[in-house]
């Protein structure tokens, strides 16, 4: 419910400021310097068009602001087309820096990935133009007879075991590995990790998203399985936000990711594409999805706090608390100019 005093433009739509202050993680789309206070700017005037959405919203420092209000030589500094194309190019960038994180922290801290879904990881890599033929390991998988001509792994696990176990493991997580570090190159990746709270997250996360959830995984055999599989279920719940998935232990990639990292309780990360966006009681969001890949947890990952800003100004509030009556309770986040 907006507030329609005479002569007042209404407020942004939390949702839609939420959307676009995550997108852009909380920074300028021109200068990008972080800690600096922003502005959500209307890149056409609001006074023209009476357009709250998305598209027509960047996020700006009080300098760059100010240049999209100023004039040099009988010009706008930044025009409409500009601040489109920066917001765009930023945007992505983003995007990018969670999937390259994710990827270099597993580099520093070596290979730790307990877990790969071969089938639904070849799916992404090729609808990302990912070409399988030239990955690394590529051929001394096909020679091991883990992959068939196509690049599909076509490893099984032993009765009573898991994929990995054999003389080819090197030669098919090499591949595996690969073939995830080129979908990460290829892939916005959301981090989810530093605060699962609902505010932010239901808008910021649409269903067809690769999430990073970190933290506290719960793991539970899921029972009647079917035959030659070891169902199992994966929750993560922090904040009334629940990401869920099934997965096969018999993929795990090594002893101890069977039999240790992959049941009871533990702290890990999980790679997930969104396949649905539930309401629960008491506004409970539930994210289900489909894992590509688990590891062991990344260490500083989690110290990536995109939502404290959102905090700081009073824009959310604990539990997703919002004050709809008042367009002025947007902090120093709302462009108020009318024009």
């Amino acid at each position: 419910m907006q507030n329609l005093r005479a002569g007042a433009r209404p407020a942004i739509p939390s949702d839609t400021l939420n959307q676009v202050l995550y997108a852009n993680r909380w920074a300028c789309c021109v200068c990008r310097a972080p800690g600096r206070p922003v502005i959500v700017h209307h890149i056409e005037p609001w006074a023209k068009t009476h357009d709250h959405t998305a598209r027509n919203l960047a996020v700006l420092c009080a300098e760059h602001h100010g240049e999209a209000h100023s004039t040099h030589d009988l010009q706008i500094s930044l025009t409409a087309a500009r601040l489109r194309d920066f917001k765009r190019r930023w945007e992505e960038q983003a995007g990018r820096d969670d999937a390259q994180a994710i990827q270099m922290g597993t580099q520093l801290q070596s290979d730790q990935w307990n877990y790969f879904n071969h089938l639904r990881l070849a799916e992404l890599a090729r609808a990302n133009g990912v070409d399988l033929a030239g990955l690394p390991g590529r051929v001394q998988a096909e020679r091991a007879g883990v992959c068939n001509e196509e690049g599909d792994i076509i490893a099984t696990a032993p009765h009573g075991g898991y994929i990995y176990d054999g003389s080819h493991r090197m030669a098919l997580y090499r591949y595996a590995k690969a073939m995830l570090y080129q979908l990460l190159d290829r892939s916005a990746v959301r981090n989810i990790s530093d605060d699962l709270d609902r505010g932010p997250l239901k808008v910021a996360v649409l269903q067809g998203d690769l999430i990073y959830v970190q933290g506290r995984h719960i793991f539970e055999d899921i029972q009647p399985a079917p035959a030659n599989v070891e169902a199992v279920r994966a929750r993560r719940s922090a904040n009334r936000v629940e990401v869920t998935f099934d997965f096969d232990r018999r993929e795990a990639t090594s002893n101890s990711a069977w039999t240790i990292w992959l049941r009871g309780a533990q702290d890990v990360g999980s790679l997930v594409q969104v396949k649905a966006l539930k309401r629960g009681d008491r506004g409970k969001l539930y994210i289900v999805g489909t894992v590509i890949g688990m590891r062991n947890a990344l260490e500083g990952l989690k110290t990536r706090t995109y939502e404290a800003g959102l905090y700081k100004t009073g824009l959310i509030r604990p539990f997703g608390g919002w004050d709809d009556e008042d367009p002025d309770d947007l902090g120093g986040y709302d462009d108020t100019d009318s024009e």
